[in-house]
C-alpha cells in the first residue's frame, strides 16, 4: 500500500497536470473567442468576460472550456488514466481504490483545470482590453 506521504505527492503531480491542461484549453478559447481567429469586437467581448468572471456569472462560466473526465472522447483523460499517469508501483490497483480515494483524484484534476482556465482567461481578457 501506498504511504500517505507518496498519495500527497500524487494528488500534488495530479493537480499540476490539472493546471496544464486548463492552460491549454484556456489558449485553444483565447485564439477563437478574442485572439486570431476571433471576428467583431474582441474588446467588448474581453470586457464581458473579465465582468462575468468576476461576478460569477453562470453564462459567463458554461461558455469557458471546463473540466470533463468522462472518457466521452478518445483522447480526453478519465480519473482511472490520471491515476494511471501519476500512480506509483506501490499504489494499488485503481479498481481497488476506496471510492473516496477516486472521487479525491477527480477533484483535484477538475478544480485545478478549471482554477487554470479561469485565472489565464482572465488574464488574456485583460490584456485584450487594455
Amino acid at each position: 500500500m501506498a504511504t500517505i506521504r507518496g498519495w500527497q505527492l500524487m494528488i500534488k503531480a495530479i493537480a499540476r497536470d490539472g493546471t496544464e491542461a486548463g492552460k491549454i484549453a484556456a489558449a485553444w478559447w483565447q485564439q477563437e473567442a478574442i485572439g486570431g481567429h476571433s471576428t467583431g469586437d474582441v474588446t467588448a467581448v474581453a470586457a464581458n468576460v473579465m465582468a462575468g468572471l468576476d461576478d460569477g456569472d453562470p453564462e459567463t462560466m458554461d461558455s469557458l472550456p471546463s473540466a470533463n473526465l468522462s472518457g466521452e472522447w478518445a483522447d480526453d483523460p478519465t480519473v482511472a488514466s490520471i491515476y494511471g499517469d501519476h500512480a506509483s508501483a506501490s499504489m494499488p490497483e485503481f479498481d481497488t481504490l476506496e471510492d473516496w480515494r477516486v472521487t479525491e483524484i477527480g477533484d483535484v484534476w477538475e478544480e485545478a483545470f478549471n482554477r487554470a482556465v479561469h485565472d489565464a482567461v482572465y488574464v488574456a481578457c485583460q490584456a485584450e482590453a487594455n
